[in-house]
C-alpha cells in the first residue's frame, strides 16, 4: 500500500485497540465511564469478536449515542486501513429520515477535515486537490483520501461513508458494514402499516451486506435504537432471537445488546453527572408517559402492561384436573385481510376450571399462515386430541368477519360426513365480543392471574410459550394480542350475568346465526339450568 502523507504513530496505534480512548482523546469527546465506556465496549466486542458481529445500543435519549456511533464509524475505518491493510472498506449510514443520516454524514466529514489529533497519529484522510482531480467529498458520499491516491479498483464504487436511503438500497448499492441510527421513530411506529414499511427497509438493507468484508471479517450491522413499540425493527430482532432460544436451547445470538434505563432498579441515575433524577422528574413532568417511557426507560409499555411476568405461572398437565368443568376451546381468527396483512396469530385456547374456579389453559396453538381450510382442519384435530375430556368440544369463536368462515365449515362438515358416512360435526358457538373493548375484556381476566388462579400447560409448544409471555405481560403494547383475546374468551359464560339472577321467567332458547348472536352464558351451554330456574 503506498503510504505517502499518511502515519500511524504509537498512541494512533494504542487508540485503534480502544474505542473509550480513540473516542475522548482523538476526537475530544467528554464522556464518562459510566455510562459511555459500556457503550463503547458493546461496539469495540462487534469488531473484535466474530461470533457477535451484531451490535444494538437502546439506551436512553441525550446519551450521547448518535455522536459515539459517528466517532465509532470513523474508528472503524481506520482499523480498516492500518490493521487490514483495506482502503475500500464501505459503510452504509441508515436513519429514520434523510435528513438524520446526512447529519451524521457531515459529522463524519468534519472530524476527518478538521481534527488534529486525527493527522497528527494517522496522517491525511480528507483530500481537496482540484489539480488532480481528487475529492473526499462525493455526491454519493464520502471517499477516504488514502483510497482515493492509491486508486480504484473494479468491484467496488461505493463510497467509504455512504447513505442508505430506501432508494439506494433497492438499486444495487452494496456495504461491507452498517450503521443504523433510530430507524425507528415516534411517527413511522404509529400503525402497524408504518411498521411494517419500515421492517421493508431494513430487510432491504441485509441482502447489500454480504456474508464477509474484503479482510475476511463476517460483515458487521450496529443499531442505535429508541424502543417505540415492540414490534419496531428493534423489537422484532429481540423478539426473533428469543424465539429460537426459547426453541432451540443450544442456539447461539450474534447481537450483542445493552439496553439499560436512565433509571436503575435500585432508583438511582445511570448516569448522575448528565441526565440526573431531577432531570428525569422534569421530563416526566412536561411528557407524556408513553414519550418519556421510550425515551427516558428504554420500554415502549408504558402503562400498558397486563400481568407481572413472576404472575404466570407453568405446570405440567399431570396436575391439572381430569374432569375441569367449563371444557371448551376459545378462538381468536386471523382470516380477515388486516390480520393477515400485519402478520396477525390464529390463536386457539383450550381451557376448563376446577372445583375451586381456578382456571387452567391445557393448550394452545396458533400460526400466522394457517388458511381457512387450514385453521378448519386445526379445529376437528383438536377436537380428536381432546375427546377424552369432552366428546364433542364446544367452540367459541368470534364472530367478526366470520361469515366466509362459517360457510367453509358447513362445506367442510357436510364432505367430512359424506366421506366417513357418519355426521362429522364441529360444535361451534359464535360469540358477539365487540360490545367490549380488548382491554376490558382481558381485566375480567387480570384478578385471576394477580391471584395465582390462572395456570397454564408447560406441555405447549415453546414458540407458542413466548408468544403467550410476550403478549401477557405486554399488553396493550405488544405486537400481537392474539393468545391474550383467546384465553380472555375462556371467562365468556361462566359467571352468570347479574340481570340473569332475577326470577322473571327466561326467554326460550334460539339458535341464531353468526353475527346476531350476543354474548353467551352458562345457559347456551348448559340447557338443563333453565329447568332448574
Amino acid at each position: 500500500m503506498e503510504v505517502e502523507e499518511l502515519r500511524l504513530t504509537d498512541l494512533g496505534r494504542e487508540w485503534l485497540s480502544d474505542l473509550y480512548r480513540f473516542e475522548t482523546e482523538a476526537l475530544g469527546l467528554d464522556l464518562f465511564e459510566v455510562p459511555h465506556r459500556e457503550m463503547c465496549e458493546v461496539i469495540q466486542k462487534q469488531e473484535t469478536d466474530p461470533a457477535t458481529p451484531y451490535s444494538m445500543l437502546v439506551v436512553p435519549r441525550g446519551f450521547y449515542k448518535t455522536t459515539i456511533v459517528c466517532g465509532a464509524a470513523v474508528w472503524k475505518q481506520l482499523r480498516q486501513l492500518f490493521l487490514n491493510l483495506n482502503p475500500y472498506h464501505r459503510i452504509v449510514l441508515c436513519s429514520a429520515t434523510l435528513a438524520l443520516s446526512k447529519t451524521s454524514l457531515r459529522a463524519i466529514e468534519n472530524m476527518l477535515r478538521y481534527n488534529r489529533s486525527l493527522k497528527e497519529n494517522y496522517g491525511s484522510l480528507w483530500v481537496y486537490d482540484m489539480r488532480k482531480g481528487m475529492s473526499s467529498r462525493h455526491e454519493d458520499g464520502i471517499f477516504l483520501a488514502p483510497r482515493l491516491r492509491i486508486g480504484e479498483i473494479a468491484g467496488v464504487r461505493e463510497p467509504s461513508f455512504w447513505i442508505g436511503s430506501e432508494k439506494r438500497i433497492s438499486t444495487g448499492f452494496h456495504a461491507d458494514e452498517a450503521i443504523v441510527d433510530d430507524l425507528n421513530n415516534d411517527k413511522n411506529s404509529w400503525t402497524a402499516v408504518q411498521r411494517e414499511k419500515i421492517h421493508k427497509y431494513w430487510e432491504l438493507l441485509r441482502p447489500i451486506l454480504g456474508k464477509k468484508d474484503r479482510a475476511g471479517n463476517p460483515v458487521r450491522i450496529h443499531i442505535n435504537a429508541t424502543p417505540w413499540h415492540d414490534d419496531d425493527v428493534r423489537g422484532r430482532i429481540l423478539r426473533q432471537e428469543r424465539e429460537r432460544k426459547e426453541t432451540d436451547p443450544n442456539y447461539v445470538t450474534k447481537w450483542n445488546v445493552l439496553q439499560r434505563p436512565a433509571i436503575k432498579e435500585d432508583g438511582a441515575a445511570w448516569w448522575p453527572e448528565g441526565c440526573d433524577l431531577e432531570y428525569l422528574e422534569e421530563q416526566k413532568r412536561d411528557m407524556s408517559y408513553s414519550q418519556f417511557a421510550a425515551n427516558y426507560l428504554c420500554d415502549p409499555i408504558g402503562q400498558k402492561g397486563f400481568v407481572d411476568e413472576d404472575r404466570i405461572v407453568w405446570k405440567s398437565r399431570d396436575s391439572f384436573p381430569g374432569d375441569p368443568r367449563d371444557f371448551r376451546a376459545t378462538v381468536d381468527p386471523n382470516m380477515h385481510f388486516e390480520a393477515k396483512a400485519v402478520g396477525c396469530y390464529a390463536a386457539i385456547a383450550v381451557s376448563g376450571y376446577d372445583k375451586f374456579s381456578n382456571l387452567y389453559f391445557y393448550d394452545a396453538r396458533g400460526s400466522r399462515e394457517w388458511t381457512s381450510a387450514q385453521l378448519i382442519e386445526a379445529l376437528f384435530q383438536l377436537k380428536e386430541d381432546w375427546k377424552t375430556h369432552h366428546p364433542n368440544i364446544p367452540i367459541l369463536i368470534e364472530d367478526i368477519h366470520m361469515a366466509h368462515f362459517a360457510h367453509a365449515i358447513a362445506l367442510e362438515e357436510a364432505q367430512r360426513s359424506e366421506k366417513s358416512g357418519q355426521r362429522e360435526h364441529l360444535n361451534v358457538r359464535w360469540v358477539n365480543t365487540q360490545t367490549e373493548s380488548k382491554y376490558q375484556k382481558w381485566s375480567k381476566l387480570k384478578p385471576r392471574f394477580d391471584q395465582g388462579r390462572v395456570i397454564i400447560a408447560e406441555e405447549i409448544a415453546p414458540k407458542i410459550r413466548v408468544e403467550i409471555k410476550e403478549e401477557l405481560v405486554r399488553g396493550e403494547a405488544a405486537r400481537f394480542c392474539d393468545f391474550l383475546d383467546a384465553m380472555a374468551m375462556a371467562y365468556i359464560g361462566v359467571v352468570p350475568k347479574i340481570d340473569r339472577l332475577d326470577r322473571q321467567k327466561p326467554k326460550p332458547f334460539v339458535q341464531r346465526t353468526p353475527f346476531q348472536t350476543p354474548t353467551l352464558t352458562m345457559e347456551d351451554f348448559f340447557p338443563y339450568l333453565k329447568s332448574v330456574r
